[in-house]
């Protein structure tokens, strides 16, 4: 409780120190305020001075109903409307899309590792937070390095298998068991191994009566020589010894045919909505660029809204009589209550429309061209220079 409270009062502190900065910016974008200057005045940091952003609205209107109006158009109400709406629709927008996208469905590794890497929880890929991997070791930190600094997949094999002890690879080996590891797990929620249980060879079970040798010769343990008790023990250590190699054995009977049917579990695996790292990324990317256009189209008669109430309010600001200039600037500002055709001409209307649609386009694509261009120099490198495809 009491953290929410302190982070509802940083929230607004910091809306408190942004607010005229972005005011500040959309005069100047505006030219109605010199863009020479990086910051506004100190004074307009101070909330309800003269040059403050924050600001009471006057009681211009007779009526109860015109001073709401005036209040909810206010580009302080505006500002927040904005900063506390958009980022959720933007937000709501990408989780669907992500979601609509095709995605692939071959888990790798490669795949679990960099997603765990980069923070993401079980709430963006579900089924993440259920896999288990071998702890790190020394050699995957090494490899690690080395991929970062840019030395091919190869490369990096070839001097682990030189510096291994006895020449043998420990990432190839490492591999097999995670393999192996998945396909024992595969099937079971909670991620250990569904073995059927071991059952041992049948052995004859002999009561243990006085009536038995082994039974009689412990009655009779207590006077016999020491070393005739290291005899009997040896028996009995023997006996164990011959029970545990056929355990043995038959936990091999077991094993073996998972090894064999292993590339059979391996596609019979289900994928648990796990994804590739690599091949999923052009799809969240494009999930990130499509949400955030169309959060900005559907706020766009907001933020216009906006940007008219900033103008208006800082061309009624001025006491006295206003100049020639601030009045012709007044005029070419529609007015808050005229929306799309609502008090205006049918021409000036197409027209308003026609150029925020165009603007809108441009915007949108330029920003998908950019993102085409960089994601495929980006992809073309990640294949020629550091072996995705290996990886994948």
């Amino acid at each position: 409780m009491v953290m929410d409270v302190l982070e509802q009062v940083f929230k607004a502190a910091a809306f408190a120190l942004i607010a005229p900065l972005e005011i500040f910016s959309t005069l100047q974008h505006l030219n109605l305020a010199p863009t020479s200057l990086l910051l506004p005045r100190p004074q307009a940091m101070i909330p309800f001075s003269s040059l403050s952003p924050f600001q009471l609205c006057g009681l211009t209107n007779t009526t109860f109903g015109g001073y709401v109006r005036d209040l909810a158009t206010s580009p302080l109400i505006l500002l927040w409307l904005l900063s506390l709406t958009k980022s959720r629709v933007d937000e709501w927008l990408y989780v669907y899309i992500g979601s609509v996208l095709p995605k692939p469905t071959s888990p790798t590794t490669y795949s679990e590792d960099a997603a765990r890497e980069d923070g993401l929880t079980n709430e963006h890929i579900l089924g993440l937070s259920e896999t288990h991997h071998l702890p790190l070791t020394s050699h995957d930190f090494r490899r690690a390095y080395l991929g970062f600094i840019g030395i091919p997949a190869r490369l990096i094999n070839s001097f682990v298998q030189i510096i291994s002890i006895g020449g043998r690879s420990t990432f190839r080996e490492k591999d097999e068991l995670r393999a192996s590891h998945r396909e024992a797990t595969s099937g079971n929620t909670y991620g250990h191994a569904s073995m059927p249980p071991i059952t041992s060879p049948s052995l004859p079970s002999t009561p243990q009566t006085l009536d038995t040798p082994l039974a009689r010769s412990r009655a009779e343990i207590s006077d016999l020589h020491p070393l005739a008790r290291v005899d009997v023990d040896d028996q009995e250590v023997t006996d164990v010894e011959a029970v545990a190699t056929n355990t043995q054995s038959a936990n091999e009977a077991i094993r073996l045919p998972t090894r064999l049917n292993g590339s059979s579990l391996r596609l019979a695996e289900s994928p648990r909505h796990h994804v590739t790292a690599l091949s999923s990324h052009t799809a969240d990317a494009l999930a990130m660029h499509l949400s955030t256009h169309l959060a900005d189209l559907l706020f766009l008669p907001l933020e216009a809204l906006f940007v008219r109430s900033v103008a208006l309010g800082f061309l009624s600001a001025g006491t006295g009589s206003p100049s020639g200039s601030v009045l012709g600037l007044r005029k070419q500002v529609i007015p808050l209550r005229r929306w799309f055709g609502l008090g205006i001409s049918l021409g000036s209307s197409f027209r308003y429309i026609k150029n925020l649609v165009l603007c809108g386009a441009v915007e949108v694509a330029i920003g998908l061209g950019i993102w085409q261009l960089s994601a495929g120099a980006a992809w073309l490198m990640g294949l020629k220079w550091f072996n995705w495809a290996d990886s994948a």
